[in-house]
């Protein structure tokens, strides 16, 4: 087995240094530099007392079917944590097809090749264990936190998920039933349901990629993307976007990290490549003039009010990433205020 390995000690926690090296995605790309600048701003600050630097071990790896793994050793509780990472957000997404990709974080409990539909939570709860998903605009995110003696258990079942699922019209239909009803009440049935994180975007974006909601619905309540999927559409998106090469896996906590990095080998390892499918352009074009919009939300007791502002443009965000947390020092990352960083 080919790998391709480093090993840095990096700023700010594993879980967001890897994400965004693996995937380079905006709000995590925040957060990481937020934990740079408290991890180097004393001493411009004028502190005169030593300053202990937070230094967390982290070793980068790459499987030869392109997947990406990030190791984290901590032991001191004898926990592990385990991050899938797929680039299969909404932006993934094409015109026709909005929801996809909230749609398969639920999915992706209803069975694969050796677990039944729901076996994967009997699984990790039988173990110990808590699970969690959710869908965000770049990446749709899969972690479980259980008692390191069980780790090989789930790096077993997250295997068997990326290298197949079982899907059927009537695992579809009751998923969509059940992604449907989360929608309804999370955005359109409690006030300020898609304010503001919804609602702005479709008014200050101009790409559909962008400007569209996760849930797949439209503002007024219809949710026809999910209702006219079929189970082939299901299958195509899998097959395009969660293959190895277009993850990332991240395993933090009470680990042998040569320990851990071999059963990874065995488990994933095997699953074979897939192409991914290219990434719809997502630049927006520069603004010159301000955007106002209203929207009467019946369940709102009083008026609210979101102002938004447009920030770096993705070409930027890009190269931050990178100098930020690239696993080897970057000579060639451009600084913000350059012509391609114009907002």
């Amino acid at each position: 087995m080919k790998l391709r390995s480093t090993q840095a000690a990096a700023i700010g926690p594993p879980l967001f240094v890897a994400t965004v090296w693996a995937i380079g995605l905006s709000d995590m790309i925040m957060r990481s530099l937020f934990a740079l600048v408290l991890a180097t701003a004393a001493p411009c600050l004028g502190q005169t007392t030593p300053v202990t630097r937070l230094a967390v071990p982290v070793q980068f790896h790459t499987l030869s079917n392109g997947l990406r793994v990030v190791l984290s050793p901590d032991t001191s509780v004898p926990l592990a944590r385990v991050g899938v990472y797929y680039a299969a957000g909404p932006r993934r997404e094409t015109p026709g097809r909005g929801g996809f990709a909230h749609l398969f974080e639920h999915l992706m409990f209803e069975g694969s090749p050796q677990l039944g539909p729901g076996e994967f939570f009997t699984l990790v709860t039988g173990a110990g264990g808590r699970f969690g998903a959710r869908t965000l605009y770049d990446f749709t995110k899969y972690n479980v936190t259980i008692p390191s003696h069980a780790l090989e258990l789930v790096l077993w079942a997250e295997a068997d998920r990326m290298r197949g699922l079982r899907i059927d019209q009537q695992r579809l239909d009751a998923v969509r039933a059940t992604v449907k009803n989360e929608v309804r009440q999370q955005a359109f049935n409690r006030p300020y349901g898609r304010f503001v994180w919804i609602d702005v975007a479709e008014v200050a974006q101009t790409r559909w990629e962008n400007a569209h909601s996760i849930g797949g619905e439209t503002p007024d309540g219809s949710m026809a993307d999910l209702d006219s999927a079929t189970v082939a559409d299901a299958e195509n998106f899998y097959r395009n976007y969660y293959s190895p090469a277009n993850a990332v896996l991240v395993v933090q906590g009470d680990i042998n990290p040569s320990r851990v990095l071999e059963q990874i080998q065995r488990l994933f390892g095997t699953i074979p490549p897939r192409p991914v499918a290219p990434m719809l352009p997502i630049e927006e074009p520069r603004q010159v003039a301000e955007k106002r919009a209203t929207r009467v939300d019946p369940n709102a007791p009083r008026p609210a009010i979101a102002i938004s502002s447009r920030g770096a443009t993705p070409g930027c965000t890009a190269r931050w990433s990178r100098s930020a947390t690239s696993p080897k020092p970057s000579t060639a990352a451009s600084a913000p205020g350059t012509a391609a960083c114009t907002p």
